[in-house]
């Protein structure tokens, strides 16, 4: 399976579990405070809800879900939760529910393409609270999750954690072929030499082990280079880009640094990093702790750029897990609070009290874009790890996260003609078309269907920002 694939299941899988593992004891198992826990829960006058009903919704396992919903009224028992797992809860069905005006929710799991979601109008800009919330404040979100949140000036959403996009790479392997354990590949001739370095054969030619198994996804690798399929305002299509173009040639040619021959096997797990038998990879680290054992010890890195680039070498993140509020909820203040609760004590204290209690010494948690929260979470277990490679792992991971450059967004435009970048870079490793000439159409295509849709939203009364960054959705009551 590709490797761009591969990521696309990763934001769906993401999206489905990572509230669906988190069940276990909502209460601490030491004397130390809940990593989640904050003194002054209370929410300011101004904006404290006008109901005590609060309407939610979410995406996953009502069962799983109970835990949340027992968490959020023990702390707040005036308050009257509704909490909701519709079949699909997609934009659609809230445009639906808008449309009927009924059942509205106050507070939505949003889907993992939040610009999607800002350009419907559904949802009201968060900034009020992010202003004046003394318990989440603007300036303790990691700043890529915020720039990754905010359309036209305005944050829409936020997001409980932040998923990097990472190089990993099998230190033993590295040693046994010479190549120095510590110092990962930073360039596309590097990349090549270190995997046909890190590959070997069988009798018959297979390669038992290899460098990097398959090809790369070209978002990986362009975003590296400062570049994605659209700019960041969601509406400039930039596909043919000498980015680009240099990704999905590198990623073309990656195979053949084996020869475009594996071993044939019926164990699934053998071509599986942790298996021992692929050099590098790519590292989901919602999942690094799994990496985590006797035999393996691993490093992680930002991926290689081409080697005539000159620029900054990226290190990307995106989210999977947005919380946004529907511009026509009855209980907006109301969505906030239990919003602001989920995404610090909730993940604070419940689910991650659940992943330590599941793997102690191979526990590292998600990525929490509140700096606080990632601070007291930290506190409250490193002290009862002892395993260094997981506390070397985590160490590593926030200060990649620190350095976090670019936000890998996704939008209206993107998702309406991605399907024809998959088609195309099926073509393009089969060698039946050029890069070069499926970018340039992938080009027009995207930016046909840029212009539609943009018609299609002056003609509903959106306008430009005064810069001419932004679209601007009409005013709503």
């Amino acid at each position: 399976m590709k490797a761009r694939r591969i990521f696309s299941l990763c934001l769906v899988l993401i999206l489905a579990l990572s509230l669906l593992t988190a069940c276990g004891d909502t209460g601490s198992k030491d004397n130390n405070p809940p990593a989640g826990s904050s003194d002054a829960q209370e929410i300011p006058d101004s904006i404290k809800p006008t109901s005590k009903k609060i309407v939610v919704w979410m995406k996953g396992d009502t069962e799983e879900f109970q835990k949340y919903y027992d968490g959020f009224l023990a702390d707040y028992p005036d308050y009257e939760l509704d909490f909701q797992v519709p079949a699909t809860a997609d934009h659609v069905q809230l445009i639906q529910a808008v449309q009927s005006g009924t059942d509205i929710p106050d507070a939505v799991l949003v889907a993992p393409r939040p610009a999607d979601a800002y350009y419907t109008g559904l949802y009201r800009p968060l900034d009020v609270y992010l202003d004046n919330d003394p318990n989440y404040k603007r300036e303790d979100i990691n700043p890529m999750a915020l720039a990754g949140n905010t359309f036209g000036g305005k944050t829409y959403f936020v997001c409980e954690d932040l998923e990097l996009c990472c190089l990993g790479w099998n230190k033993k392997l590295f040693r046994e072929v010479g190549l120095d354990p510590e110092v990962p590949p930073k360039t596309y001739s590097q990349f090549e030499e270190f995997s046909k370095k890190l590959t070997k054969y069988n009798s018959s030619g297979e390669a038992t082990q290899v460098g990097y198994k398959g090809t790369i996804g070209y978002w990986a690798l362009s975003s590296a280079m400062g570049r994605y399929v659209t700019a960041r305002n969601g509406y400039t299509v930039e596909f043919d880009t000498p980015e680009i173009r240099k990704s999905l040639e590198f990623s073309k040619s990656v195979p053949s640094f084996y020869n475009n021959k594996l071993l044939t096997t019926d164990d699934e797990s053998y071509w599986d990093p942790k298996s021992g038998h692929v050099g590098l990879f790519y590292v989901n680290l919602k999942q690094v702790s799994t990496f985590i054992n006797d035999d393996l010890d691993i490093g992680l890195a930002p991926w290689p750029v081409a080697d005539d680039y000159t620029g900054e070498q990226n290190i990307c993140v995106y989210s999977s897990q947005q919380y946004g509020i529907p511009a026509a909820a009855n209980n907006p203040n109301g969505g906030w609070l239990f919003i602001r609760w989920l995404v610090t004590k909730g993940i604070g204290d419940i689910y991650n009290e659940e992943q330590f209690n599941a793997n102690p010494n191979g526990y590292i948690p998600q990525y929490q874009s509140n700096k606080k929260l990632r601070d007291a979470v930290g506190e409250k277990f490193k002290p009862l790890i002892s395993n260094e490679k997981t506390l070397a792992l985590w160490e590593k991971r926030d200060e990649m996260y620190d350095k976090a450059t670019m936000f890998l967004w996704s939008d209206v435009i993107e998702s309406t003609f991605h399907p024809s970048i998959w088609a195309s870079e099926d073509k393009i490793y089969s060698g039946q078309v050029t890069v070069t000439d499926q970018c340039a159409k992938i080009q027009k295509l995207g930016e046909k269907l840029h212009q539609e849709w943009l018609d299609t939203k002056l003609k509903e009364g959106w306008t430009y920002s005064d810069d001419k960054t932004a679209l601007i959705p009409p005013a709503t009551e």
